[in-house]
């Protein structure tokens, strides 16, 4: 599954986002590290870096065997849910039969699977993870944001936003992909 670089930003970084307290546009800590990105010693390049390629290597393979990998965007499922589940049962092998369909099924699955319903599963709600010994404790609400494509407008200005495109885009010449939304 792939997303907009925005959306990585905040999943792939240790940048945390700011408390209830705190102004998002305010935090510069973001700023202070988009700024670094393009720059080999930069903080979170080598982790950026990693992104991408692995990115590049996903799509390589989706390309090459379209049987074994299937590449979908984060923002087309989120635009067009009910085609994309119908076409990943497919891949998997379980495609949904037009009773199936008729009974609802697609969109039962659709319900079972959002967001808003893993979050409010008993498992999610104010458990912690065992994080075995060491300090740090989770709770399991921690691993669900909104789920919202463009979410990340309330931490990054549109220039910052920019800015990781355009880092994203130039890493991404000559792959054949594109981080831009259709």
């Amino acid at each position: 599954m792939e997303m907009e670089p925005s959306s990585i930003f905040f999943m792939k970084s240790d940048v945390s986002v700011p408390g209830p307290n705190q102004s998002p546009r305010n935090h510069t800590k973001y700023k202070e590290i988009i700024a670094t990105l393009p720059r080999k010693e930069n903080v979170l390049g080598a982790q950026r870096d990693s992104y991408i390629h692995e990115y590049q290597g996903y799509w390589k393979a989706s390309l090459e065997f379209p049987e074994r990998m299937l590449f979908i965007k984060y923002e087309d499922l989120m635009n067009d849910t009910f085609l994309y589940v119908k076409r990943i049962a497919e891949f998997m092998g379980c495609p949904f039969s037009a009773e199936e369909e008729r009974q609802g099924f697609v969109k039962k699955v659709v319900d079972m699977c959002s967001f808003e319903t893993l979050r409010n599963l008993e498992v999610n709600k104010g458990k912690v993870l065992n994080s075995g010994t060491g300090p740090f404790k989770v709770e399991n609400n921690a691993f669900f944001r909104k789920g919202k494509v463009g979410d990340w407008k309330k931490y990054l200005t549109a220039e910052m936003g920019a800015q990781l495109d355009q880092i994203t885009e130039q890493k991404l010449i000559g792959s054949g992909l594109s981080s831009r939304a259709p």
